[in-house]
């Protein structure tokens, strides 16, 4: 506990501090000259990134509404505040940030990017590859950043929830006593999940193996292979991969997951029929399939609670930094901070333990989308605020 006293004067000096580092010093821009303005948001977001995640100098003298600028302030602190909570230190690191399209609505301007980052966790000997959406929406009366939004990243979902590209463009961000009070939440989240991430690593016994094993090291294999993929690879050639996160309003995450599950040998569970079907784990097309195929919560109930021989099935645990409770290969599943369901899947690519091996950290492997997605991130650095729970597959 004293430990976490530390770490929140730390952090509520560290908010304080980073109120001053963004500031709104740009002179005036051409309203014509679009191609300077998205220079300057794109060297803004190569700052914002490298002070969110190695706590750098922000250099960016492009201007920003006040809301919106102390809003990525304490968006920058809380992300500082787990890298030292969990200790997932940043280097080797290298960003790029590709346009990806803008759309203008009278006097403002939203700009979307493709942000990838890559780097090695100080004392790991695995690269970290990550790569998301970043909206951006500009001003041109009053030449200023008006609002910042990344669809993935847990401070944004946590604090804001999922917002539509609709609502970026035609509104300028503003606070509120309830965007303050999901702040603080968020950070009392975080503290409780790792409190409890720490200190319940005995309260269970590991699951035992079952005879039938999947194939874990295949599984992390086509997981590490197809991630960045426009077009990932069938996990099992008779089953076709179709990229669920073109539907508006979904995401690929659990269905790359259970293509990984195939590679690694685990077996479909078809029980015939039309249409979406609420039984099973098979995928024959994106109008014949089940829903435990995409959908996180619907995957998890039925792999624990399948007992169909010879198809696939599994051990579910609450995620702890005891390793003897997952493996590589495993699932790994998270919730937002203030959600009340599961919402992402990915899969355990490496694992690795502290120095006196009384922790041992989950890195995990998933894509939500082709511009979105991920490979061997720790998992402390996905939703730290919220609960994060495992699932050991096999075949009954």
């Amino acid at each position: 506990m004293k430990r976490f006293k530390k770490l929140l004067i730390v952090f509520f000096t560290m908010l304080f501090c980073l109120s001053t580092i963004i500031t709104a010093s740009a002179s005036p821009i051409d309203k014509n000259n679009i191609d300077y303005i998205e220079k300057n948001i794109q060297n803004y977001i190569i700052e914002l990134y490298k002070n969110k995640d190695l706590g750098t100098e922000f250099k960016s003298n492009i201007n920003l509404s006040n809301d919106i600028n102390i809003y990525n302030n304490e968006k920058i602190s809380t992300h500082q505040y787990v890298t030292k909570l969990y200790e997932t230190y940043k280097e080797n690191y290298n960003i790029n940030v590709v346009p990806l399209n803008s759309m203008v609505t009278d006097n403002n301007i939203l700009f979307s990017y493709q942000v990838i980052t890559e780097y090695n966790y100080v004392n790991a000997d695995f690269k970290t590859t990550n790569s998301e959406e970043i909206f951006v929406c500009y001003n041109l009366t009053d030449n200023q950043i008006i609002d910042c939004y990344t669809p993935s990243n847990y401070y944004d979902i946590s604090i804001r929830g999922e917002i539509s590209q609709t609502s970026i463009k035609n509104n300028k961000f503003t606070t509120s006593n309830e965007i303050k009070a999901r702040k603080n939440n968020l950070i009392t989240d975080i503290n409780n999940t790792f409190e409890h991430e720490t200190t319940n690593t005995d309260s269970k016994k590991a699951p035992a193996k079952a005879v039938k094993s999947i194939n874990n090291t295949a599984v992390v294999n086509y997981a590490r292979a197809n991630y960045n993929k426009a077009s990932p690879a069938r996990g099992k050639s008779t089953v076709p991969y179709y990229d669920f996160s073109t539907i508006s309003g979904s995401y690929d995450c659990t269905n790359f997951v259970s293509h990984a599950l195939l590679a690694g040998g685990a077996n479909t569970n078809d029980p015939g029929g039309n249409g979406i079907s609420g039984s099973g784990w098979y995928f024959r097309s994106i109008n014949n399939r089940s829903s435990s195929w995409s959908g996180v919560t619907n995957l998890y109930n039925y792999l624990v609670n399948n007992t169909k021989a010879n198809t696939a099935a599994g051990k579910g645990n609450t995620y702890t930094l005891n390793g003897a409770f997952w493996g590589v290969g495993d699932v790994l599943q998270f919730k937002a901070s203030g959600s009340s369901v599961y919402s992402h899947s990915t899969i355990i690519t490496q694992k690795k333990y502290s120095d006196d091996r009384a922790r041992c950290y989950a890195y995990v492997t998933g894509r939500t989308s082709k511009s979105s997605y991920n490979n061997n991130t720790a998992a402390a650095d996905m939703f730290p605020g919220g609960a994060k729970r495992t699932i050991w597959v096999y075949n009954n």
